[in-house]
């Protein structure tokens, strides 16, 4: 995972960023100060010099309303793909979780927002890793599982979507409960090709643990 000019250098065929935001001000929340600007400028290298480049987002509390806003940045930087991730916690108990991750019902709906505006773009292509299929909704068929699933509570039990469905981490139970999971019908993903595939999950699970 690249995130400045500095690493980007010898004969790279791709490149993976991560950039959280259409702003310094929002990225910067969650990378170095600084690395926005550097961010972006890898992203104009990699273009100028036929680097495909992946982009990998977190959805958190400071982040979920300003995805929309980074799907033309992405996009007018001919990225070749992007992935919005629920994040990984390293510390439940830490006091910086409470002000990172909310519930799933509340940041969702707006990184949705953005996946919508990707998929209308049309030249961006977009997956959800960590976020269970009956949050995505009509988004499902965009989810994208990767690594080892979380767990599944009884409210879980029985559902079509099981199977392709990541569950969420212990943590989120004990801090918000199981009321936004149900069963729901199981969807066909999106077929993308398999390199596309490969580095979408690659650049989802490079993404360090958020707090």
């Amino acid at each position: 995972m690249l995130g400045w000019p500095a690493a980007v250098s010898g004969p790279l065929e791709q490149l993976r960023v991560a950039l959280h935001g259409p702003t310094a001000a929002c990225h910067e929340q969650h990378a170095a100060p600084g690395s926005f600007a550097a961010t972006v400028e890898a992203l104009a290298r990699a273009r100028a010099e036929g680097r495909r480049t992946t982009v990998a987002s977190w959805i958190t509390r400071s982040t979920c309303r300003s995805l929309v806003g980074l799907v033309e940045l992405l996009a007018g930087h001919g990225v070749a793909a992007w992935v919005v991730v629920w994040p990984r916690v390293h510390d439940p108990a830490g006091p910086a979780v409470a002000r990172t991750v909310s519930r799933l019902g509340i940041a969702v709906p707006h990184a949705l927002r953005a996946v919508d505006r990707a998929i209308r773009r049309g030249s961006l292509p977009v997956a959800v890793v960590g976020v269970p299929s009956c949050v995505l909704g009509p988004f499902a068929a965009y989810g994208l599982r990767v690594g080892s699933a979380g767990v599944y509570p009884a409210a879980c039990e029985g559902c079509p979507s099981r199977s392709g469905c990541p569950g969420v981490d212990p943590w989120y139970l004990e801090r918000f409960g199981a009321q936004e999971l149900r069963p729901v019908p199981a969807v066909p993903l999106v077929k993308r090709a398999d390199a596309v595939t490969r580095a979408l999950a690659t650049a989802a699970s490079e993404l360090e643990a958020i707090v």
